[in-house]
């Protein structure tokens, strides 16, 4: 399905570009078929020294803060790097299975040059020193768990509402949260838990959602449809600007993908939309966006220690083009945690995330090879004197190009800030960690491309038509 989309020259990508509007939608009075630049802020810069700030940093002239480390603050308050691991954070496993993962970074000195690992272990400043001044730790709350129907089974009496669990995480310094316009019900709450939240900690709120227009409606969309759905995200929200705004399109066989970012492009120079992400382009598909001029900033993909896939191209390119990976799928939706080391498998999925990353497992190496690495992660965070999921965590967040991580709030525990920066990977570590994974096959083809065949058991389990209206 990916080969048909090749990426060409700018002159090409123009061409894609302009193919791809609805006919719907007359060119732009100035020619340009997209927007092909922007001079908005941007997500990323070239690599830069500005570092997240430490705890006790100020805020202009504002009296000393115990700054959470998922807090933003402008880059002209710089950290020694030694500091940073301290004051970046982490998150612990749920124990309920109720995640959708991404994850953090450490400096991995002593490891520097393995395949797929950074070779800038100070990378994810180039997010956090963005020319704008925007700044987010490399831990994210995700939020599809608080989705409406993303649940499989009931919930337990006692358990915290939506809204609860959103302002616990506030309490334990997250402030950066990942949703979508698809997450039924989410944005929602976010606007409520910015309204509810003293005017402090609302300013240090840091929301990345996600554009994903229905299934059915992509042969048909226009400029129109697209600013509609950007000022209904703005409006639940309760902002005049969206941080960042993330583009998915369902199938890329379906032309007008590269117009839609083209319009998405034009909110940014507008100040609707901060900056321009995308999530589950594989690598031809984001070159073709890039080439044609796109203000791509970063991309949110999975990638885990079950899923690999980013390592074969796009990474590469990401590198190439200064864009940042937000990784999601860590802890595979909770199975990479201690209440599944030694466990058998699960009768029944208990919510979407398990169903989702259990499919997963069966395609990387089964459940016998999961509790090999389970144990194998076990160890590893003994002598670091960790949780299992935060050595995971801290897997990824070590590899290149990794910006942050994105952990589900899920119901029975919260991302804890502190954990997993602390974690400081070894040669050793890595040694083992790869013996027990090259014992399994890769999970097979691009980032998204198991995902995206509908007819497939792994496209088979999404839903693709979620906007009530």
């Amino acid at each position: 399905a990916h080969a048909d989309v090749v990426a060409g020259s700018a002159a090409l990508a123009s061409v894609v570009a302009a193919d791809a509007r609805p006919a719907s939608e007359a060119p732009r009075a100035d020619g340009r078929d997209v927007a092909a630049t922007s001079s908005g802020p941007a997500f990323t810069a070239e690599p830069t020294t500005a570092p997240l700030p430490t705890a006790g940093s100020r805020r202009g002239d504002a009296d000393p803060l115990p700054l959470p480390a998922f807090s933003a603050a402008p880059p002209s308050l710089p950290a020694p790097a030694s500091s940073r691991a301290a004051s970046t954070a982490a998150a612990t496993a749920p124990d309920d299975g109720d995640a959708a993962d991404r994850v953090d970074e450490a400096d991995h000195s002593d490891d520097s040059g393995a395949a797929g690992e950074r070779a800038d272990p100070d990378h994810r400043d180039d997010l956090a020193g963005a020319a704008d001044g925007y700044v987010i730790a490399p831990v994210i709350a995700g939020c599809w768990q608080l989705a409406e129907g993303h649940r499989l089974t009931p919930m337990r009496l006692g358990s915290p509402s939506p809204i609860e669990r959103l302002e616990r995480c506030v309490e334990r310094g997250l402030y950066t949260f990942d949703c979508a316009d698809i997450y039924t019900g989410v944005e929602d709450l976010l606007g409520e838990l910015r309204r509810r939240l003293p005017a402090a900690d609302a300013a240090k709120l840091r929301i990345h959602t996600k554009y994903v227009p229905d299934l059915e409606s992509l042969g048909s969309l226009t400029r129109a449809d697209v600013r509609r759905s950007i000022d209904r995200s703005l409006q639940r929200l309760g902002v005049e600007r969206i941080d960042l705004v993330q583009f998915h399109w369902w199938d890329l066989e379906v032309p007008g993908w590269v117009g839609v970012a083209g319009w998405l492009g034009e909110l940014v120079d507008e100040g609707k939309v901060g900056r321009l992400g995308v999530t589950n382009f594989d690598t031809p598909q984001l070159r073709t966006l890039l080439d044609a001029g796109i203000p791509v900033r970063s991309h949110q993909t999975q990638y885990s220690l079950l899923d690999r896939r980013p390592e074969r191209e796009l990474v590469a390119l990401c590198a190439e083009h200064h864009v940042d990976l937000l990784a999601y799928g860590t802890l595979a939706g909770g199975l990479l945690s201690e209440r599944f080391r030694g466990a058998a498998p699960p009768e029944g999925d208990e919510n979407r995330s398990q169903m989702k990353y259990r499919l997963m497992v069966e395609e990387r190496g089964g459940w016998e090879w999961l509790q090999q690495l389970l144990e194998t992660l076990h160890a590893v965070a003994r002598r670091h004197g960790v949780t299992l999921s935060d050595v995971a965590s801290a897997w990824v967040l070590g590899r290149q190009q990794v910006a942050a991580v994105i952990v589900g709030v899920g119901a029975r525990s919260q991302p804890d800030p502190g954990a997993i920066t602390a974690v400081e990977l070894t040669s050793q570590d890595h040694a083992a960690l790869e013996r027990v994974l090259g014992a399994a096959p890769e999970i097979p083809g691009g980032v998204y491309e198991l995902e995206r065949d509908r007819d497939g058991r792994h496209g088979r389990i999404m839903k693709y038509d979620l906007h009530e209206d």
